[in-house]
Protein backbone atom coordinates (compact mmCIF):
# COMPACT_ATOMS: atom_id res chain seq x y z
CA UNK A 1 0.00 0.00 0.00
CA UNK A 2 2.54 2.50 0.71
CA UNK A 3 4.38 1.44 -2.55
CA UNK A 4 0.45 2.94 -4.34
CA UNK A 5 0.54 5.90 -2.27
CA UNK A 6 4.29 7.11 -3.01
CA UNK A 7 3.20 6.11 -7.41
CA UNK A 8 0.07 8.16 -6.73
CA UNK A 9 1.27 11.18 -4.85
CA UNK A 10 4.51 11.53 -7.63
CA UNK A 11 3.30 13.69 -10.25
CA UNK A 12 6.51 12.71 -12.48
CA UNK A 13 5.45 9.14 -13.16
CA UNK A 14 3.51 7.08 -15.30
CA UNK A 15 1.27 5.28 -12.62
CA UNK A 16 0.31 1.87 -15.13
CA UNK A 17 3.90 2.18 -16.45
CA UNK A 18 5.68 2.31 -13.62
CA UNK A 19 3.73 -0.47 -11.64
CA UNK A 20 4.11 -2.73 -14.62
CA UNK A 21 7.96 -1.99 -13.94
CA UNK A 22 7.30 -2.15 -10.10
CA UNK A 23 5.48 -5.77 -9.94
CA UNK A 24 5.44 -8.99 -11.19
CA UNK A 25 1.58 -8.71 -12.09
CA UNK A 26 2.07 -12.40 -13.34
CA UNK A 27 3.31 -13.74 -9.82
CA UNK A 28 0.33 -11.43 -7.58
CA UNK A 29 -2.13 -12.91 -9.98
CA UNK A 30 -1.36 -16.72 -9.61
CA UNK A 31 -0.59 -15.73 -5.67
CA UNK A 32 -3.80 -13.98 -5.18
CA UNK A 33 -5.74 -16.99 -7.52
CA UNK A 34 -4.09 -19.83 -5.27
CA UNK A 35 -4.98 -18.10 -2.24
CA UNK A 36 -8.56 -17.24 -3.09
CA UNK A 37 -9.02 -21.22 -4.33
CA UNK A 38 -7.72 -22.12 -0.96
CA UNK A 39 -10.07 -19.90 0.92
CA UNK A 40 -13.27 -21.30 -0.79
CA UNK A 41 -12.02 -24.67 -0.49
CA UNK A 42 -11.76 -24.65 3.33
CA UNK A 43 -14.66 -22.22 3.80
CA UNK A 44 -16.65 -25.28 2.01
CA UNK A 45 -14.31 -27.64 3.98
CA UNK A 46 -15.80 -26.37 7.08
CA UNK A 47 -19.04 -25.67 6.14
CA UNK A 48 -21.35 -29.07 6.98
CA UNK A 49 -24.17 -28.33 4.65
CA UNK A 50 -21.60 -27.68 1.97
CA UNK A 51 -19.20 -30.49 2.67
CA UNK A 52 -22.41 -32.69 2.70
CA UNK A 53 -23.86 -31.35 -0.39
CA UNK A 54 -23.50 -32.89 -3.67
CA UNK A 55 -23.56 -30.05 -5.82
CA UNK A 56 -21.33 -28.30 -3.87
CA UNK A 57 -18.15 -29.85 -6.36
CA UNK A 58 -20.13 -28.70 -8.87
CA UNK A 59 -20.48 -25.16 -7.41
CA UNK A 60 -16.35 -24.77 -6.49
CA UNK A 61 -15.68 -25.51 -10.60
CA UNK A 62 -17.93 -22.70 -11.43
CA UNK A 63 -16.27 -20.82 -9.02
CA UNK A 64 -12.75 -21.13 -9.89
CA UNK A 65 -13.48 -19.80 -13.10
CA UNK A 66 -15.24 -17.00 -11.99
CA UNK A 67 -11.67 -16.57 -9.80
CA UNK A 68 -9.65 -16.80 -12.38
CA UNK A 69 -11.69 -13.74 -14.36
CA UNK A 70 -11.91 -11.51 -11.86
CA UNK A 71 -8.17 -11.49 -10.69
CA UNK A 72 -7.22 -11.60 -14.09
CA UNK A 73 -9.57 -8.38 -15.06
CA UNK A 74 -8.67 -6.61 -11.66
CA UNK A 75 -4.86 -7.65 -10.92
CA UNK A 76 -4.04 -5.19 -13.90
CA UNK A 77 -1.76 -2.28 -13.55
CA UNK A 78 -4.23 -0.27 -15.36
CA UNK A 79 -7.07 -1.48 -12.86
CA UNK A 80 -5.02 -0.55 -10.28
CA UNK A 81 -4.28 2.92 -11.35
CA UNK A 82 -7.96 3.58 -12.04
CA UNK A 83 -8.75 2.08 -8.69
CA UNK A 84 -6.20 4.76 -7.06
CA UNK A 85 -7.51 7.60 -9.37
CA UNK A 86 -11.08 7.35 -8.31
CA UNK A 87 -10.42 6.93 -4.59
Amino acid sequence: MLELNELKSSPRIEFPGSLTNRVDFPAVRGGLKAQLKEAMAQSVAEDPELRDNPFSAFGQILMIGVIDKAVDAYATPEAISQMVATR
